[in-house]
């Protein structure tokens, strides 16, 4: 989440929304110890991350790009709940 945080703070500033995107970025990174909650059934559901924690209950197996790519998968769904209950 911070991961992808930070790449919206580097992001062109042409970019399809990015007052609102940055916003999300500018609180998210100090308030990580929440920020990550909305991305945690999203990656916990992943059919990819299920099925290597299946055959390796450690999560030895999951590599952080696997999560990362949920992460962006679903940033704009949560920047955009966001925006719409944090006026």
């Amino acid at each position: 989440m911070v991961t992808a945080a930070v790449s919206i703070q580097n992001e062109d500033p042409l970019t399809a929304d990015h007052a609102n995107r940055l916003r999300w970025a500018n609180w998210a990174i100090p308030n990580s110890s929440v920020a990550w909650q909305p991305f945690a059934w999203p990656v916990a559901n992943n059919p990819s991350i299920v099925q290597k924690v299946t055959a390796d209950p450690s999560g030895q197996t999951v590599a952080d790009g696997d999560v990362q790519f949920v992460v962006n998968s679903y940033v704009e769904t949560v920047i955009t709940e966001w925006v719409a209950n944090n006026p």
